[in-house]
């Protein structure tokens, strides 16, 4: 599906901790303005303000003048198809963001982004995760009441061109491969590539009852090693 771009119960889930998501943290106290489905265009204008910055597609941007969210297809395909075959329609939170200065919570931005999707959309199962390696870990779905649940695989690498962090779609896209080798021979030395961190992994479900059965769908094949998780379970 693509268009113009509830409290939860308590699981015994880990918490997540105090940190903004890629916006400037406010007082939880304050309220968004109006929030509505917005277009691609739009919140790519407003995703200037965003440390990765804009992106190419999405499935659809809630927001409004002074921030937004966009969302789009799950970056775990296995994950898909699973939620998929038990019943529900999942969709991922790839960026939030607000302008420099706004009055506003952005757990308040979000929570309205939730309502107006699932009044709107089909979506019934959001997902999303929180960068360890950028210093986020997850304030504002904390106080937008998302469940935080086993920490998501890493892909492996992070990779770094010219000192700024790149995803790797955007080297697909130039160049038809993300091979590293590939890509390594027309950037060179331009390009690094650095241990990934593990992400903290945040959901939101429509309707809370049917927790179990999304979390059978979450469940990882692969696990961490003990050491690995310890080295970043305090950031």
């Amino acid at each position: 599906m693509s268009v113009k771009c509830g409290g939860r119960p308590e699981a015994g889930q880990a918490s997540n901790q105090m940190q903004d998501s890629g916006s400037i943290p406010t007082s939880p106290l304050q309220k968004s303005p109006h929030v509505d489905m917005i277009s691609l265009e739009k919140a790519n204008t407003l995703l200037q303000h965003h440390y990765l910055g804009p992106v190419r597609t999405a499935t659809l941007c809630c927001g409004h003048d002074e921030g937004c969210t966009v969302w789009g297809v799950l970056r775990s395909r296995a994950i898909h198809a699973r939620l998929r075959d038990l019943g529900f329609e999942p969709i991922e939170l790839i960026r939030m963001v607000g302008i420099p200065n706004h009055k506003w919570a952005t757990s308040s931005l979000l929570s309205h982004s939730l309502k107006v999707m699932f009044e709107q959309t089909t979506f019934d199962l959001a997902i999303t995760y929180s960068d360890r390696e950028v210093g986020h870990t997850g304030a504002t779905y904390k106080a937008s009441n998302w469940l935080q649940i086993e920490d998501a695989q890493p892909d492996g690498f992070l990779w770094v061109l010219d000192g700024k962090r790149v995803s790797r779609k955007t080297f697909y896209a130039e160049l038809g491969t993300s091979n590293i080798e590939a890509v390594k021979k027309v950037y060179g030395d331009r390009l690094l590539l650095v241990p990934d961190v593990p992400k903290k992994r945040f959901i939101f479900l429509k309707n809370w009852i049917r927790l179990e059965s999304a979390l059978t769908g979450l469940k990882k094949k692969k696990t961490w090693g003990k050491n690995r998780i310890k080295k970043w379970e305090k950031l």
